[in-house]
């Protein structure tokens, strides 16, 4: 896949991971860059995740947070979603950004792939990508749960405790 040079030009894709297909809707406002799955639109607040209300609702936690990555879940009516907020700080993430793709972007074309292999994972719900000017300062992803599973690390203890 080419290097995306980092530009506010709305002809610039960012997000060559998830097809524009009817099921996506993009916009673009106030430095950042969204594709949305449709029905998953609606949870947006003029045009961002509403994680404020989220919290002050008690539908959101923080499950891991680190510097650069805030893994977040939610319980919204009808699903649970999880949503990971990746930090690109500096100069030198920055310039990554100018040959490779954001973080969230990296991780939903590598779910899509494991999709398409038709193992069962993960499925992107929304992408975002905030700017700075031309520079990459966020990305964001936002995944629907997958019911009735056990986490890796889980799993790892259960056997081990055995």
């Amino acid at each position: 896949m080419p290097p995306i040079p980092p530009t506010d030009d709305p002809s610039s894709d960012r997000f060559q991971t998830i097809e524009a297909a009817d099921r996506f809707v993009d916009w673009r406002q106030a430095g950042a860059h969204w594709r949305c799955d449709r029905d998953f639109a609606c949870v947006f607040r003029d045009g961002q995740l509403p994680l404020e209300m989220w919290t002050a609702e008690g539908r959101i936690a923080i499950v891991k947070s680190g510097a650069h990555r805030t893994v977040y879940r939610a319980v919204l009516p009808g699903e649970t979603v999880y949503i990971k907020r990746y930090r690109h700080p500096g100069w030198m993430h920055r310039l990554i950004h100018l040959w490779r793709q954001p973080a969230a972007a990296r991780e939903a074309r590598s779910a899509m792939q494991i999709a398409s292999a038709g193992i069962r994972t993960v499925e992107p719900l929304a992408i975002g990508v905030l700017h700075e000017g031309p520079w990459v300062t966020e990305s964001w992803l936002v995944l629907r749960e997958i019911a009735d599973t056990l986490p890796l690390d889980r799993l790892v203890e259960i056997v081990s405790a055995r």
